[in-house]
């Protein structure tokens, strides 16, 4: 009685469901916008709109479908996480009084107008003296383009063009303006649907998963060439999120304005976007399972967009406050795309960003916003005349969500090519207040931003302790390290860690507040100790400590909760970083030794050096989990050489993972 509608079905398929639909056959199907008009599906009682829809118009329109007869209907929106969705949430006042968005045309897209003349010239020729033609360089330089490609033929005259085809009508798509890809089932070859080209390589390249109507496909092979999707069932409790890389090049400059604390700029852009990986994710705990390279080609547009030159002491005032430069303007990124549709008739699909801390062509550091489709939709250049709107709109979003480090209903994006990564957002909100402030006229339009303080004459962060983060330790949790007798080379390999031996563990123990030591032949004490504690917490626990003391036990530790450091940095950055590195950093502490030093020591029975060196190695761990628990982040010198901030929520993870081990997920390639 339930189907699920939308584009990428077969026609026949969507009439069928319509029709069924219609006649009352079906109770109700489960559409994206591809039911919101120009169909007629009968009378409906009820409409739950499962989010924003993206614009009112699109909203009424949605509403619309229901209560067309004399019998009492309902629309309910259920708001999600993203941050449009929140804004309304907390502002109904603002959605009820909203008028419908302007709808921003680029009549002169060269691929759409293109495409247009040629179906035009089928239906009737042009004629040189019309005024589209005569009065509109663009349409004559479009026009001379499609007559030398022979899409067009002029008369002998001269004076008349033509189309080349009877139909062109039928090789064009409505939908995403490019060649359209046959989505093809495995075991009986049959035809199942279709998707753009432009979408294709995000949606299905090889190891995605696939959804079509309620199928859950995975998708096998990908043939641009060919223009063929093959997919075949799929049983999986995963979803597949692709890994994109982008690069911009700006081809001209139309218009360029100073704009509170920023000059922002309009004009044309090369934009090249290559998809390189993609990841497995949880579909429960939403959680990176595994992450797998691609090796596909490489996609070229060129569009309009708009683009923001931050001036340079705008990122001296972040990066001496130990923040996180470009974690900030690719925060800020994500949450003006994010209010774009609040102002403007679009979807936040139709638009794309990219965050460059220093662009070769602008010499500065720069965000750019621009349309998602060849030639340019229009919307940047709307958004250029209301740029200062939507900076005051996306400072108040990112300044009313309650997060702590950033999450989708503010600086988060669901289809960020990065894994959002990074993001800070309380760099973010300093950094948009400063743009916005530096304009004496509107300085109240944004409340006062709260700066973090630090002490005079000194290059470090003052970290104020959270009361919440340290609330999230359990009462008894044990950080944990061990130095073994074997190195990688000697045990044939680092995936060769059970085979390296254990020449001292040491553990502290937040109950005894204690240091305890243990040898080789007490080893299952030190392994009984461990359980017993609510939580293990250590740096490369997971990959390297826990596979040395699976050689001396029969117990799996990873049904053990536990928080590995190294863990969730690679998490939160995309990169591992040292433990001295961080140590140095964070607490301007270094190691006493490494590990090389602690294999000479083993060969020369030197037990008890190995233990203090050890020990001091828990005490650092210790206290670097500590300050990353009260302050949700860790100091690292970035590639730059700058000390920055590294985002780290341990109080959420501690919270999911002492729930229990089914909970955990599973890390990104760990």
């Amino acid at each position: 009685k339930l189907r699920s509608y939308r584009a990428g079905f077969l026609p026949e398929d969507r009439r069928n469901i319509e029709r069924r639909l219609a006649s009352g056959e079906l109770l109700g199907v489960i559409s994206t916008s591809a039911l919101e008009l120009g169909i007629d599906i009968g009378d409906l009682d009820l409409c739950i709109l499962v989010g924003y829809p993206g614009s009112i118009m699109a909203t009424w329109q949605r509403s619309g479908r229901v209560g067309r007869r004399s019998y009492e209907s309902a629309v309910i929106m259920v708001g999600g996480e993203d941050a449009l969705d929140q804004y309304f949430m907390r502002n109904p006042d603002d959605f009820f009084a909203r008028e419908p968005e302007h709808a921003p045309l680029n009549p002169f897209n060269s691929k759409i107008s293109g495409q247009h003349l040629h179906c035009a010239a089928a239906e009737l020729s042009i004629a040189r003296k019309e005024p589209l033609v005569s009065s509109s360089e663009t349409v004559q330089k479009q026009i001379d383009e499609l007559t030398d490609q022979s899409v067009l033929h002029l008369d002998a005259g001269g004076e008349r063009w033509y189309s080349s085809r009877k139909r062109p009508q039928n090789q064009i798509s409505i939908r995403g303006g490019g060649i359209q890809l046959l989505i093809i089932d495995k075991p009986s070859g049959e035809i199942i649907g279709e998707i753009d080209a432009g979408r294709a390589l995000k949606e299905t390249h090889p190891g995605a998963v696939y959804l079509h109507h309620s199928r859950i496909l995975l998708v096998d092979h990908l043939d641009i060439d060919s223009r063929e999707v093959v997919v075949e069932e799929f049983r999986s409790h995963f979803h597949t999120r692709p890994h994109v890389q982008k690069e911009t090049e700006i081809l001209e400059c139309y218009q360029s304005k100073q704009v509170m604390g920023c000059r922002v700029s309009w004009g044309r852009l090369k934009v090249r976007e290559q998809v390189t990986g993609y990841s497995k994710v949880n579909n429960f705990t939403l959680k990176v399972a595994s992450t797998s390279p691609l090796d596909l080609p490489e996609q070229v547009v060129e569009t309009e967009g708009l683009w923001l030159d931050l001036r340079e002491d705008q990122r001296s005032h972040l990066e001496d406050r130990h923040m996180h430069f470009m974690g900030a303007i690719h925060a800020l990124e994500h949450a003006m795309i994010a209010m774009f549709p609040l102002l403007i008739l679009c979807d936040r699909n139709d638009i794309g960003g990219i965050s460059c801390p220093h662009h070769p062509q602008t010499d500065r550091a720069s965000i750019f916003i621009y349309d998602g489709y060849g030639g340019g939709a229009g919307l940047s250049q709307e958004a250029y005349e209301l740029i200062d709107k939507l900076l005051i709109e996306t400072a108040r979003t990112i300044q009313s969500c309650h997060c702590e480090t950033g999450c989708p209903s503010c600086v988060h994006s669901p289809k960020c090519g990065s894994g959002n990564r990074p993001i800070d957002k309380a760099a973010s909100l300093i950094l948009v207040a400063s743009i916005i402030n530096s304009s004496n006229d509107i300085r109240k339009e944004i409340p006062s931003v709260i700066e973090f303080s630090t002490e005079e004459g000194s290059d470090r962060q003052v970290c104020v302790p959270s009361i919440r983060g340290l609330a999230a330790l359990p009462k008894h949790y044990c950080v944990f390290d061990l130095e073994t007798k074997r190195s990688a080379q000697e045990s044939g390999g680092w995936n060769m860690a059970h085979r390296m031996g254990v020449s001292v563990g040491v553990l502290y123990d937040s109950q005894l507040d204690e240091y305890v030591t243990y040898f080789e032949d007490e080893i299952d004490h030190l392994v009984d100790h461990l359980f017993n504690c609510e939580l293990a917490v250590g740096f490369n626990i997971k990959r390297f400590d826990y596979q040395v003391l699976s050689a001396y036990t029969r117990r799996h530790f990873h049904d053990h909760p536990t928080l590995d450091l190294l863990e969730e940095i690679h998490n939160q950055l995309g990169y591992r970083l040292s433990l001295n590195r961080l140590v140095e950093e964070t607490l301007g502490l270094r190691k006493t030794a490494d590990g090389v030093q602690a294999l000479a020591w083993y060969k020369e029975g030197k037990l008890r050096e190995i233990a203090d060196y050890c020990r001091e190695d828990v005490k650092l761990t210790r206290n670097l989990f500590l300050y990353a628990l009260e302050c949700s982040h860790l100091l690292f010198r970035n590639k730059a050489g700058k000390s920055v901030r590294l985002p780290l929520p341990l109080d959420q993870r501690i919270a999911e993972i002492v729930k229990g081990p089914e909970n955990q997920g599973q890390s990104s390639g760990l």
